[in-house]
């Protein structure tokens, strides 16, 4: 007859160490993917103030593994989307939301981006969709969509910097309203009104609610009136 103590050591203890085993190794893989998308992160970050070359922030995610290389190409599809309605906002003011894809068509009527766009942004963005949603994306799509968002990106960068030096910025006014108040508006460079603050008792606050949304309008002027 087989004692209990036999049954624990050849069944239960076995299937208790792989139990264990796995779990730890579960969360060792973990622990390793979160730094590395937080290392990845912090490298694209660095890129997008000039402290990381365009060429090490693609070769850090293609070089990744592969959890972690749709983790980078997602970040860099997020920027992309963020800089095309920044610059779709900056050129037609507030409007309510649309399509990314209509403001990429938009942007190219306008003359502010080139034809290549249209199909550039529809390759990105069928891959884009397919990883967000879980369906099947190759390590050879991934690696084709992350160069296509960091070449995107780059264009995006040409074209901010190149408007900065031909335009007019936008500018914010700080004023004071009928009730003695203090607000602000944001102008776009063709004079228009964009935006109204609430009113603030006093200028700095006032000014201080600029920095809130001022991060959209980098190389926006502030202008005190009524001094």
């Amino acid at each position: 007859m087989v004692s209990l103590e036999e049954i624990i050591t050849t069944l239960v203890l076995p299937i208790l160490v792989g139990v264990i085993l796995s779990f730890i190794l579960t969360y060792l893989i973990e622990v390793r993917s979160r730094r590395r998308k937080r290392q990845m992160q912090s490298l694209i970050e660095k890129f997008e103030t000039d402290e990381v070359p365009a060429e090490t922030m693609i070769s850090q995610a293609l070089e990744s593994e592969n959890e972690d290389r749709k983790a980078a190409f997602i970040i860099l599809v997020v920027d992309v989307e963020r800089q095309l309605r920044e610059l779709a906002f900056s050129i037609v003011g507030s409007q309510k939301p649309r399509p990314i894809s209509d403001i990429v068509n938009l942007l190219i009527e306008q003359g502010i981006l080139d034809e290549k766009w249209r199909s550039s942004f529809k390759s990105l963005w069928d891959i884009r969709s397919r990883v967000i949603h879980g369906l099947d994306a190759t390590d050879s799509e991934i690696r084709v969509g992350t160069m296509l968002a960091a070449s995107l990106k780059l264009d995006l960068e040409r074209i901010r910097k190149k408007r900065k030096q031909e335009l007019p910025s936008s500018k914010f006014e700080v004023y004071k309203d009928a009730a003695g108040k203090f607000r602000w508006r944001l102008k776009a460079p063709n004079g228009e009104i964009l935006a109204v603050s609430e009113a603030y008792e006093s200028k700095i606050a006032c000014a201080n609610s600029i920095e809130a949304v001022r991060r959209h309008f980098p190389v926006a002027e502030i202008q005190y009136l009524n001094e």
